[in-house]
């Protein structure tokens, strides 16, 4: 069963993905969708651990390998309500900057 999260959120490629990419990126990545081989959306998928593994590898091997660059944000919410953030892909940048969130409740005044 395990722990799952679920991200959503939008990555928008430097250039279309060739007919050949678009074949390999749907062999190795089927928890991500290609849109008319521009851009890569996820939307609410319920992943397990692997996920961030899974999206490093996507950025560092097969975007880097066919010298694509990525810009977005891809949200993330954890069963814990304290699990939650957002990953921020600057194009030309090959890591994202993480943030994390927080959750704050603040007593409502009638």
């Amino acid at each position: 069963m395990g722990y799952y999260t679920d991200y959503t959120g939008s990555l928008y490629l430097s250039r279309p993905l060739t007919d050949e990419e678009a074949k390999e990126f749907q062999n190795m990545y089927t928890d991500f969708e290609i849109y008319g081989n521009e851009m890569i959306v996820t939307e609410g998928f319920s992943k397990n651990f692997n996920f961030e593994e899974d999206l490093e590898n996507l950025i560092v091997t097969f975007f880097k390998k066919n010298e694509i660059t990525v810009e977005g944000e891809l949200y993330w919410n954890g069963q814990s309500h304290e699990d939650l953030g957002y990953y921020k892909f600057t194009q030309g940048v090959s890591k994202p900057e993480v943030y994390f969130g927080k959750v704050v409740y603040h007593k409502n005044k009638l």
